[in-house]
């Protein structure tokens, strides 16, 4: 079977996404990082996968393979990588349009950071709310060990809830960060207990935390190297990568056995099997579009549902003792609205386990909904890089909220709109409680 045609096409869209990177890591001053993530973060779970997929193809003759919940076959496989080149051709075309017709816009960044520290009182509520959160996911996961042991396999019943409010830790690093004021080393301490529990229990939300300290440090404290980039490139692949394969190992046998962790070890870091096992585990960035043309195709069709499903989305807002009691409609008004979407998930029959931002676009719109994917990509590239270069901004918003851009291509809209939800609701908590101790003081002197 002839692939020329399909090889082209994907090169055509590296080719894209790399010019793009490239000119902005070879800007002098101004880079935008967010012409820089987008287009990687695509390269490595869009296309790097698409290429992954042609090579069992190609290699195996196969007419039709399975990729974890989902059968994908040739004509799949061939029609969503040309839907994808589609779609980083509207990115492109969308991105040079309003980063070439914009001149490049000052940004204020701060020198150095102000000297003086909030009063200890601020961080006390943080600081115990952080820790009581902690203390509670920990135990939920059962106990120190078990979390430890066994990570990413603890997302029981109730864990999400407590894994959003222990973003609250975050914020004191963040929001220094973000307004140039030295942090305590209460603040820090905090952050990096946030990020170890984050680590044992979701990868990609705890690189969601360092892409929000690494933009606002860029934004808002001095412009970050080409050598710096590339250094911390590292960090996310020893967390994807090597922590990945640890958990990977841990969720088959449990407990670490020397030999068979060795051997696990060598089978799994050659350049082949470790690509293999990345694509194959861990990502549907490609595969879930491919799974839903090929779905599309045996059953002759499908209903677009035009996003009404991802409205099930604000039901998870919902205390789950009333969104799964019996006396009340929330469970099955949150069916009604999940049911419409239609490619059937895990844990049925066939469907994506994490579906991709492209196989939503198209499940929700069609081929508009991809195209609508790409222009919407380009154009959050160059608006997000204005926002954050504006000194009047809220950049600690924009920052927060802007990394979850990324979870279009890895996750589904309804995932980022929970995460935005949840973002923008713990902000608002932060800074309602940091103003706590103001009210208070303002209210005990006007009584004196």
């Amino acid at each position: 079977m002839d692939f020329q045609l399909d090889w082209l096409c994907l090169y055509f869209q590296i080719i894209l996404l790399l010019a793009i990177s490239i000119r902005e890591i070879f800007r002098k001053r101004g880079r935008n990082l967010y012409a820089i993530l987008i287009p990687l973060t695509l390269l490595i779970l869009v296309q790097g996968q698409t290429w992954w997929m042609l090579n069992i193809f190609e290699e195996n003759d196969f007419t039709e393979i399975d990729h974890l919940y989902q059968p994908i076959s040739i004509e799949g496989l061939r029609l969503a990588n040309r839907y994808a080149c589609l779609c980083i051709v509207s990115l492109g075309i969308t991105y040079a349009f309003f980063s070439l017709r914009k001149k490049s816009m000052p940004r204020e960044i701060a020198e150095s950071f102000h000297t003086r520290f909030r009063p200890a009182v601020y961080h006390v509520f943080i600081a115990i709310l952080t820790v009581s959160f902690g203390l509670i996911i920990i135990q939920i996961a059962g106990g120190f060990i078990a979390a430890v042991s066994n990570p990413g396999m603890t997302l029981v019943h109730g864990l999400v809830f407590f894994l959003m409010l222990l973003w609250l830790g975050k914020l004191p690093v963040l929001d220094n960060m973000a307004i140039g004021r030295r942090n305590t080393w209460l603040d820090v301490t905090l952050f990096i207990f946030v990020l170890f529990l984050f680590l044992i229990n979701s990868r990609t939300l705890v690189s969601v935390i360092l892409l929000q300290l690494i933009l606002l440090f860029n934004y808002c404290r001095r412009e970050i190297q080409r050598k710096t980039l590339l250094e911390s490139s590292l960090i996310f692949f020893l967390i994807f990568f090597v922590f990945g394969i640890y958990r990977h190992y841990m969720s088959q046998y449990g407990m670490i056995q020397q030999d068979l962790f060795l051997g696990f070890i060598v089978d799994i870091f050659s350049v082949k099997n470790l690509f293999d096992w990345f694509y194959r585990f861990n990502v549907e960035g490609f595969a879930g579009l491919a799974g839903l043309l090929t779905y599309e195709t045996n059953q002759g069709g499908i209903d677009h549902d035009f996003g009404l499903s991802n409205i099930s989305v604000l039901f998870q807002f919902i205390p789950s003792s009333l969104r799964y009691s019996e006396n009340l409609p929330f469970k099955e008004m949150k069916d009604f609205f999940s049911s419409l979407y239609p490619y059937v998930g895990y844990p049925y029959a066939t469907g994506s386990v994490v579906p991709s931002g492209m196989e939503n676009a198209y499940a929700h719109f069609g081929l508009p909904g991809l195209l609508g994917l790409g222009v919407l990509l380009g154009f959050l590239m160059q608006w997000l890089h204005d926002r954050m270069s504006q000194p009047k901004a809220d950049r600690l918003m924009v920052a927060i909220v802007s990394v979850h851009a990324l979870l279009i291509v890895h996750g589904s809209f309804y995932v980022v709109i929970f995460f935005v939800l949840s973002e923008l609701i713990i902000l608002f908590l932060y800074r309602f409680l940091i103003r706590i101790p103001k009210i208070l003081s303002v209210h005990s002197h006007r009584h004196a």
